[in-house]
């Protein structure tokens, strides 16, 4: 994608991926066409990962990106390790991951690295998660993207989740949640802490949680959050309170609720998600999903409104095809996607998609862009 957000075409490409022995590899090379004033651009990913022990890797990647013109190039190198085991204190499960990258456009710059380290122990009655993450001001990772740069993390989550054996209740949760993130210079951005005092699932398959929610923001710079409205700097705290019920999604019907509400910014705001399944028989499935959010704040009222829709039909475990539509008030678009999946043999897929935008501003439905992509993938056993 362009900065602009739209498609660059594609020359071509080519993607190796297997396995020999222990040993994992994922290669891919695209190479891009000039789009306006974006020159034809190569990109390149390579992955090696190897397993060691029985459930564990170690593994490094490399991804570059090649301007065809005097720009510098953009080169990423990484490694991860991930410690994992089932037999922790006898029956537990417990795993450790790590991994380190660093980036380099033209000349050296400091704080151009990322590192993650956690511990994971996803177990019946106890399930808890740490994790310290940073991403350096200078990270650069043009082979994809990085959603927040100069940040240090913390976070962690403490799950209890006992089964009482009481009533139809199959099992209670029990939840303390917590992000903390501040900049290089360990100056607080913003802080985040769920608290669960009450969740179960049914022995029938419904499940139900309600959380009470402390966030603190730091805004530095004010920000856009709905057509005029901005969100003024400051510091912000907000109380919030959430509910949540599912019911059994191996119903042939099922549904999801959401609501979440309280303090927001410079006032309040309620936010409500409606998702609903329809299974009619072994071939078609259909969904869909609305949600509203309406916020009051000292700068003005907004409500805004998103509605998505999907079809799926198996004609057979070989050919399935899926439209899905979706609409918000905020852009005033809809967006249909068309996919027709085929599998020749196990491994190799064929894959027709087609995809159109439609703005309906103005109170009128107005074509902008149309995508028509068909894409082979064919499996070769060494």
């Amino acid at each position: 994608l362009s900065p602009s957000g739209q498609q660059i075409p594609i020359l071509g490409g080519v993607r190796l991926s297997g396995k020999i022995g222990n040993n994992n590899l994922g290669f891919l090379n695209i190479q891009t066409s000039r789009w306006d004033d974006i020159p034809g651009t190569n990109f390149t990913v390579l992955r090696l990962k190897r397993d060691i022990f029985q459930q564990s890797y170690f593994g490094m990647i490399f991804t570059q990106k090649t301007p065809a013109t005097d720009s510098p190039i953009n080169r990423v190198i990484g490694s991860d390790l991930t410690l994992s085991t089932s037999h922790f204190l006898g029956n537990q499960n417990v795993v450790f991951h790590t991994y380190y990258m660093k980036s380099l456009t033209g000349r050296h710059l400091p704080q151009n690295h990322s590192f993650r380290v956690f511990v994971d122990y996803p177990n019946d009655l106890f399930d808890n998660f740490f994790q310290y993450f940073e991403v350096g001001k200078n990270f650069n990772p043009e082979v994809g993207f990085v959603r927040r740069k100069d940040m240090r993390m913390f976070f962690g989550h403490i799950r209890f989740m006992p089964r009482p054996h009481l009533l139809n209740v199959r099992q209670l949760v029990f939840k303390i949640q917590g992000s903390y993130i501040t900049d290089f210079n360990n100056i607080l951005q913003s802080r985040f802490f769920e608290y669960r005092p009450l969740g179960f699932e049914l022995h029938s398959g419904e499940e139900m949680e309600f959380n009470i929610q402390t966030d603190y923001e730091r805004l530095d710079q004010p920000f856009n959050i709905f057509e005029n409205i901005s969100i003024p700097t400051g510091i912000y705290n907000m109380l919030r309170w959430e509910i949540q019920f599912s019911t059994n999604s191996s119903r042939p019907v099922s549904g999801e609720l959401f609501w979440n509400w309280g303090e927001f910014y410079t006032g309040h705001s309620s936010e409500l998600s409606l998702a609903s399944q329809f299974r009619l028989n072994k071939y078609v499935s259909l969904s869909g999903d609305y949600r509203r959010t309406g916020a009051n704040l000292a700068q003005g009222r907004f409500t805004t409104h998103e509605a998505s829709a999907r079809i799926n039909v198996n004609f057979t475990t070989h050919l399935t095809t899926r439209l899905f539509v979706q609409w918000n008030n905020e852009d005033d678009e809809i967006n249909f996607n068309f996919r027709l999946r085929w599998i020749p043999k196990l491994g190799s897929d064929v894959y027709l998609v087609y995809n159109t935008l439609q703005d309906t501003r103005l109170g009128r439905i107005r074509s902008k862009d149309h995508v028509l992509l068909l894409k082979f993938t064919y499996w070769m056993g060494m």
